[in-house]
């Protein structure tokens, strides 16, 4: 009898993406196309930095501000959490290495987990903005870097969820 075993991959994901009600605003973001097109070959690992960093739910909001090369994590009320996150996010990447991961999945303009999409404001008047990557995104693409990314908005129908997990399963491959 021939059997075609599945692979299953093991990929992280930005919490409020499984539609975990850990936003700031107590919400989430779950998202059909991830239930549909990803979900019957991935095991999640889910991440949330804020909430890992103990800010709670609900918090304050976040935004990042100076410029997308070294911004700034501030809270609405001005606390900076900068060196906070980039502290939590060197330790939760070498836990996440450890697990041996083939890919990520991250919350599209978080000043925490967007990648490559976050607004970075020049100042408190926000009159200005360039587009970066949150703190997490950041420090994760720097420090390994042949990671397969992306965000919800780059797999939201079939054929972008299927060159996701093609990019996937390519990293799985070479890791044998």
């Amino acid at each position: 009898m021939n059997t075609k075993v599945k692979v299953l991959f093991k990929v992280g994901i930005s919490f409020c993406l499984l539609g975990e009600p850990v936003r700031y605003d107590g919400g989430d973001k779950g998202f059909s196309a991830r239930k549909e097109f990803l979900d019957p070959y991935v095991v999640w690992t889910p991440v949330c930095p804020e909430v890992e960093l103990g800010m709670g739910i609900p918090r304050e909001p976040l935004d990042l501000f100076g410029s997308d090369s070294d911004p700034k994590l501030i809270s609405q009320t001005g606390r900076d959490w900068t060196e906070e996150i980039k502290i939590f996010s060197k330790n939760r990447i070498q836990q996440l290495r450890n697990l041996d991961l083939d890919g990520f999945l991250l919350k599209s303009s978080s000043p925490s987990c967007g990648f490559k999409s976050a607004p970075v404001w020049r100042d408190s008047k926000r009159d200005e903005r360039e587009i970066g990557s949150g703190l997490f995104a950041d420090a994760l693409s720097k420090k390994w870097p042949q990671l397969p990314i992306a965000d919800e908005q780059k797999v939201a129908d079939r054929s972008q969820a299927e060159a996701f997990l093609d990019q996937v399963r390519h990293y799985h491959q070479s890791k044998r």
